[in-house]
């Protein structure tokens, strides 16, 4: 066990999104997250499996992500991995 874990203070779900809807949802939680005084939230994205072009918003939020200059990395294997970003705040 991990004496510096963290917890997830708060996720959004993006499952059924477009990009646009997304962008949208993703800026106003990192804003709400942020005056709620949050310091790690999760974005889950999904892994595309039952897309069928696979996913589309996982590659797109982590470029949002950086463009805002945020520290992220994938959620642990067992709590989402490729399919889930965390985001320190």
């Amino acid at each position: 066990m991990n004496k510096y874990a963290r917890t997830i203070q708060d996720t959004l779900d993006l499952h059924q999104y477009t990009r646009e809807e997304a962008e949208h949802e993703v800026v106003e939680f990192l804003e709400q997250s942020e005056k709620a005084g949050h310091s790690l939230i999760r974005i889950i994205v999904g892994k595309g499996i039952h897309s069928e072009n696979g996913g589309v918003l996982g590659d797109f939020v982590r470029n949002l992500l950086s463009d805002k200059n945020y520290e992220f990395n994938d959620a642990k294997i067992n709590e989402g991995a490729h399919g889930a970003i965390d985001v320190k705040l």
